[in-house]
C-alpha cells in the first residue's frame, strides 16, 4: 500500500516526477559509484522478481484508431489494421492470470473503444483475478451505454488522454477529435459513478506537456482538479524514434538523457499485439522485433525464452544502441526504484 502511494504520489505529480527523472539520470549519481552499487541491487531484485512472468500485460485488442494526434506515429504504421480474436485474448489473459501478473492494460497502439467487446475483455480480466485492470482511451467513443459498462465490468482505472484545456489546442493536438464530444462523454462517466456509487474506474485524465499546450498545463489541472480521481501530466516521449514533431511543437526534453542502466521494460512489461505477435515492447510499434507469438506458444515460454533473454543481455552489457528501436528511444525508464 505504500509502495503503491509513492507511485501514485509521482505517477501523477509533474513537479516530483520531472525532479526524479532528472536526478536519477544526472551524472551526479549515474557516475556515482556508490549510488551505482546500491541501484544495480535494486535492479537485479526486480529482474529476480520477475524472472518466471512478467508484472504487467499490455494487451492491443486492436491498433486501429479514430484519430491523427499530432503526438503520435499512428497515421504513419504500416503494420496491418485488425481486431483480437475472442480465443485469442481469453487465452492470454487465463494464461496472465495463472502467472500471477499484476496488471493487464488493455490498450497498446490504437483506440481500444473502436472493439465492440472491450467491456467483455475487461469484465473476463477481472473474473480471472487480476488485481489491476486499466486502459487508456481517446474519449471519443466513451458513451453512456460504454460508460456504464465499464462501471460494471471491474475496470480498475481509465486514461483519457486530453492534452488540451480549450477547444482550439485539444482539437490541435488531437486532430479529428471534437472537443466538447470528449469533454462531456468523461464528465458524464464521472457522474455516472457518483449517481452509482462507485469507486471504479478511477479516472485519470492524462495531459502530454509539449510546446503546443504547454501553457494550458495550469488551466487544465485547475479544470480537472475535484472532478476527475487523477490529473496526470506527462512528458512526450518519440515513439522509439519514429516522431519528430517538426514545426508543431518540437520533442522537449526537460532532463539530462542517460543510458546509464537498462530500460525496466525487458523485464516487466509482455506486449501482445492484436495478432498474437509479441514484440519488444510497447514502443516497437511496427513490430520490428518480434519475440514469439501467442497463437502459437505459452506467454512463459515465450517470457523466458531465448528471443527475449538476448534483448536483456544486450541491455545489461550497456549495448542497447545495438537494438534499432532502442537506439534513439526517449522512454528508456528508471522505474526500477518500483
Amino acid at each position: 500500500m505504500v509502495q503503491q502511494k509513492l507511485y501514485d504520489m509521482i505517477l501523477y505529480n509533474r513537479t516530483i516526477k520531472n525532479t526524479a527523472i532528472w536526478l536519477l539520470h544526472s551524472k551526479l549519481l549515474t557516475e556515482d559509484p556508490v549510488y551505482r552499487a546500491v541501484y544495480w541491487k535494486r535492479i537485479r531484485a526486480v529482474i529476480d522478481r520477475y524472472r518466471i512472468a512478467p508484472s504487467c500485460i499490455k494487451l492491443e485488442n486492436t491498433n486501429a484508431c479514430n484519430s491523427r494526434c499530432v503526438i503520435c506515429t499512428h497515421d504513419r504504421m504500416k503494420r496491418k489494421v485488425g481486431f483480437m480474436k475472442r480465443e485469442l485474448w481469453e487465452k492470454v489473459l487465463a494464461e496472465g492470470a495463472a502467472l500471477g501478473i499484476e496488471h493487464a492494460s488493455l490498450h497498446n497502439f490504437g483506440e481500444p473503444l473502436l472493439d465492440k467487446s472491450f467491456p467483455e475483455i475487461a469484465r473476463y480480466a477481472k473474473a480471472k483475478g487480476i488485481p489491476r485492470v486499466t486502459t487508456n482511451t481517446n474519449g471519443a467513443l466513451l458513451t453512456a451505454e460504454v460508460a456504464s459498462e465499464f462501471i460494471d465490468s471491474g475496470l480498475d482505472e481509465l486514461f483519457v488522454s486530453f492534452d488540451g484545456a480549450t477547444k482550439d489546442t485539444f482539437e490541435k493536438v488531437r486532430f479529428g477529435l471534437n472537443y466538447e464530444k470528449v469533454e462531456g462523454n468523461v464528465q458524464r462517466l464521472i457522474k455516472m459513478k457518483k449517481e452509482k456509487g462507485a469507486k471504479k474506474p478511477l479516472v485519470v485524465v492524462d495531459f502530454v506537456e509539449f510546446d503546443l499546450n504547454r501553457h494550458e498545463k495550469s488551466a487544465f489541472q485547475n479544470k480537472w482538479s475535484g472532478l476527475a480521481d487523477h490529473v496526470c501530466i506527462s512528458s512526450l516521449h518519440n515513439w522509439g524514434g519514429k516522431s519528430t514533431i517538426d514545426g508543431k511543437g518540437g520533442i522537449h526534453e526537460d532532463y539530462v538523457y542517460a543510458r546509464s542502466f537498462p530500460c525496466r521494460l525487458l523485464w516487466t512489461d509482455l506486449v501482445v499485439n492484436w495478432d498474437g505477435r509479441i514484440p519488444l515492447c510497447c514502443q516497437d510499434t511496427e513490430n520490428e522485433i518480434i519475440l514469439g507469438n501467442a497463437n502459437t506458444s505459452k506467454l512463459v515460454d515465450i517470457w523466458q525464452g531465448n528471443a527475449f533473454n538476448q534483448m536483456r543481455q544486450l541491455h545489461l552489457e550497456g549495448r542497447m544502441e545495438e537494438i534499432p528501436v532502442c537506439r534513439e528511444c526517449r522512454l528508456h525508464t528508471f522505474w526500477w526504484i518500483f
